[in-house]
């Protein structure tokens, strides 16, 4: 028996700060949505998604709620997992920073990093955002005549210096990233404009990264050697990737070149995972990632969203008044890698009565009357193909038309194009409806009629299937209708026989 291929994909590591909005849900299902559909390819997926507990912000935010640190993580680590359950994230690890396993996987890596001598001790200083964690640039300050901000989420920089275990990145570390930088220059996925930003950020003269902190309590104590240092965020969220597996779950993905690893990340956080993530990995001698799929931001108000800024949609309210399929297909609909989306109530409003109402539910609801009405008859499908075998063929090969763009869409990552070969087998088959005439077919007895019937509940079938990474619950329902498993596999044999009997005409959408 053939091993399964090892499919890896990740999502950000989000702070547990507050609870989470549109812009953590949209990560997520990108992930879930390719992660769906490598399982249907038959491959071992590992999912992976959680929650950063450690850092400043962290500590303020429990403070300004006047709740204990361990407590204000807890409780907003469980909004995640619940709006993961919601929304039908098909997760299979789930990190917390601050368990213990993970804690000893980081100490483990920085007392390497100092037995092999990567490490030294220095001074830093400079402007310092704690909403993202990060020194800032001049690039990434946004100047106005009163004072300067963070680019990203507004907020005031604050100076700070202090002596901290700097990781040395040296000239080799630069060869090292450029030829990876030309490696993955050729994924359409990463872009060019990236790993071009990239290689011009090596040309800084020094590039070497604090990777501790003596000012931040709320963090893995590293050392009892230097008590006053603690892990910096970044140092420590990274590793998770790799330390919510198990010690067999590592060798097989992150020791093994023929896995293929998968980062889902917005574009603010490119540099770190574009840059020190591989010299990490490099200097621990783990396997480094294959792809990342880096998209823009959710605009609201024509800003970032985001929890410092204030401007943060909730998906349960959108879930409340639409339900949580038509979120996933808006989301899957949204994606544009690089990209910023604009937010607002109206887009999804005009994309449910458009696609959903006018387009979806329509179709399906069309052919179920007529299916009710017309009580076609199937047992005789096989003779009736071969008499129709011209119009058989001419069918089957657009409907298979459909499904090799769909796969090839989906293997490039094109997630909003990949939904958008439904929608046009869904128009292909309101086309059909239009050019055979089904009530003519009726009136003048046409056994026809039953191979007409028989192949437009053959692309509903497939429809269905198509369905399955975007809105499970809603493909199980249109599978059910047709008689079909639930858990059918993601069989798109187009020589399909059923022996359907219809039950109940239903609407799915109104």
């Amino acid at each position: 028996m053939n091993k399964k291929k090892i499919f890896y994909i990740s999502t950000p590591i989000y702070y547990a700060n507050a609870k989470p909005h549109l812009g953590h849900l949209y990560s997520t299902l990108y992930a879930d949505f390719v992660a769906r559909f490598q399982r249907t390819q038959s491959k071992e997926v590992f999912f992976i998604t959680g929650c950063d507990q450690h850092g400043s912000k962290i500590a303020k935010a429990a403070k300004k709620n006047k709740t204990n640190t361990e407590t204000f993580i807890k409780t907003n680590t469980q909004h995640f997992l619940n709006l993961w359950k919601l929304t039908d994230i098909s997760y299979t690890h789930f990190v917390e920073t601050h368990n213990l396993k993970h804690q000893v996987f980081v100490v483990n890596v920085f007392n390497n990093f100092l037995k092999k001598k990567y490490l030294y001790l220095n001074y830093y200083q400079g402007l310092y955002c704690s909403g993202c964690e990060s020194f800032l640039s001049d690039e990434q300050l946004l100047k106005d005549q009163k004072e300067e901000k963070c680019l990203v989420c507004q907020k005031k920089p604050i100076f700070l210096k202090e002596k901290n275990f700097f990781l040395k990145i040296n000239d080799q570390d630069r060869n090292f990233l450029q030829k990876l930088f030309q490696q993955w220059k050729k994924k359409k996925e990463i872009g060019h404009n990236w790993t071009n930003s990239l290689n011009e950020l090596l040309k800084i003269p020094k590039l070497d990264l604090s990777i501790t902190r003596c000012r931040v309590e709320w963090a893995i104590k590293l050392s009892k050697q230097f008590p006053k240092h603690t892990a910096y965020v970044w140092f420590d969220a990274l590793w998770s990737y790799i330390s919510v597996l198990t010690t067999e779950e590592r060798e097989l993905i992150w020791k093994n070149n023929d896995s293929q690893i998968v980062h889902v990340l917005g574009k603010e956080i490119t540099k770190f995972h574009l840059v020190y993530w591989p010299l990490f990995l490099e200097k621990d001698e783990w396997k480094k990632p294959d792809n990342f799929l880096i998209h823009g931001w959710i605009l609201n108000d024509e800003q970032k969203m985001s929890k410092s800024i204030g401007n943060v949609v909730s998906p349960e309210e959108i879930i409340k008044k639409y339900g949580v399929n038509v979120l996933r297909i808006f989301i899957a609909s949204l994606i544009k890698p690089h990209l910023d989306i604009k937010y607002s109530e109206e887009l999804i409003e005009n994309f449910y009565r458009t696609n959903l109402v006018n387009n979806f539910s329509n179709y399906i609801h069309r052919l179920l009357i007529m299916i009710e009405k017309y009580q076609p008859d199937f047992t005789q499908i096989n003779k009736l193909k071969k008499q129709f075998q011209v119009k058989d063929l001419i069918w089957k090969k657009q409907l298979q038309t459909f499904i090799d763009q769909y796969h090839d869409l989906f293997n490039k990552f094109e997630i909003s194009q990949a939904l958008q070969i439904i929608f046009d087998l869904l128009n292909f088959g309101n086309q059909m409806i239009e050019k055979e005439k089904p009530w003519n077919l009726a009136k003048e007895k046409n056994i026809y009629l039953n191979f007409f019937l028989f192949n437009s509940l053959l692309n509903l079938k497939i429809v269905a299937l198509l369905l399955k990474p975007f809105a499970i619950s809603l493909s199980k329902q249109i599978l059910k209708t047709l008689n079909l498993n639930n858990d059918e596999s993601f069989n798109l044999d187009l020589n399909w026989e059923t022996s359907f009997k219809l039950e109940k005409v239903v609407k799915f959408f109104e």
